[in-house]
Parts: C-alpha cells; structure tokens; sequence
C-alpha cells in the first residue's frame, strides 16, 4: 500500500501485507501465513500474524475446514492506547466448495475461541457457544452467539440471530436482554 491509498471502503491503508502459502490452498496440510510490515489502516497500526492450515476432513470430516490462528495481534490508536488479542477458530466450509470460482453460495461453520486485553487495559475472553455461521453473500454473521468474558464484570452473550441476514443482534447480561445493530 505504499505510503497509502484509499481502498473502496473509504479507508486509507498504508504498509504491507505478506503472505507466505506452502502449497495449494485446497490441499490438505497448506499452511498459508499472514504477516505485517508497518500496516496502518487510517492511523491505527495493526500487527501480529494469522496462520491458516487446510485441516480438511482431518478428523473424517466431510467438509473442508481450515484452522485460523491470530497471534500476537495488536491495534494501536492514533492517541497511544493499544489492543491486543490472540484467538484460535476452526472454519468448516459448508456449502459452495464445489464453486472455488464462486464466493457468494459460501457458507462456514465457525468455532473458537479468543482471548486479548481492551484498549482500557481490561483482559477479556470470548468463546463461541454455538457456532456461527457465516454466510458470504452477507455482510454479518447470520447466526450463532459467543460468550464474553470481560475481567471483573458479568459475563454478556451476543446472539447474532436466526439465520437472517441483517444487522441485529441481541446482547445478554445477567438476565438483560439489549437489541444492538452490528456496523
């Protein structure tokens, strides 16, 4: 990206992103690694590494599935406060792998879990309780709901719905119940 330039999103990019792949995407056991070099997106320095490995039909599965690890990540704002996050998530790729060609019939099945510090300094855990899924001709997550687990305050369960492609979703804590829209 250079020194930067703006992307269709509106966003202003700058650095780079280097991809390390050992071997045919689709091909059980390829390990594709993502790294940064001084990456800022609008101001906010991003870093830290994603590792994806074709895990597909490993454990006998039927559908192809790939590991997603992040380590080390790491948002820095423009005034000095920092985030930072590990996670680990299982993508199991249930419909559209017949269309590698074709995106928009994708659909994953999403498991994990994750684990960081907020830009307050407050550590935080987050497990998906039942799995996402994630459809790509929709801009959110269709269903599913994770438990987080922010330190020293009640647990909240984010519900992202029934399988309806929109931007709602419901937020839980205790035995509160808060409609959010999802941006």
């Amino acid at each position: 990206f250079g020194d930067g330039c703006v992307g269709t999103d509106g966003r202003s990019r700058s650095g780079k992103i280097l991809v390390d792949v050992d071997g045919i995407y689709s091909t059980t056991g390829t390990k594709a690694t993502i790294s940064l070099d001084n990456y800022y997106v609008n101001s906010y320095k991003v870093e830290g590494q994603k590792t994806i490995t074709n895990t597909s039909y490993v454990s006998g599965g039927t559908n192809p599935s790939y590991s997603v690890s992040v380590t080390e990540g790491k948002v820095s704002t423009p005034d000095g406060k920092t985030l930072s996050w590990d996670s680990h998530r299982n993508n199991e790729w249930v419909e559209g792998s017949n269309t590698p060609t074709y995106i928009w019939d994708d659909v994953y099945h999403i498991t994990g879990s994750s684990n960081g510090v907020n830009s307050e300094g407050r550590s935080y855990t987050i497990t998906i309780t039942d799995q996402l899924e994630k459809q790509m001709s929709c801009r959110w997550v269709n269903s599913g709901s994770m438990q987080i687990q922010p330190e020293s305050l009640n647990t909240r369960i984010l519900d992202f719905g029934d399988g309806t492609c929109d931007n709602d979703a419901i937020v839980t804590i205790k035995k509160r119940s808060y409609n959010i829209k999802l941006f």
